[in-house]
């Protein structure tokens, strides 16, 4: 219901946010992966 208060720029700026945090932990995740992965490939 709060939500209906905020601005539509608000909501905006909220979404890129989460959106942008979203990307950065994708990234970060699929980064530590092909860590992993080299790591594995590299133990074998």
């Amino acid at each position: 219901e709060n939500l209906d208060l905020l601005s539509n720029t608000t909501k905006n700026f909220i979404k890129n946010k989460v959106d942008e945090f979203c990307k950065d932990a994708k990234i970060k995740l699929k980064e530590k992966q092909a860590v992993i992965l080299t790591e594995v490939n590299y133990l074998k």
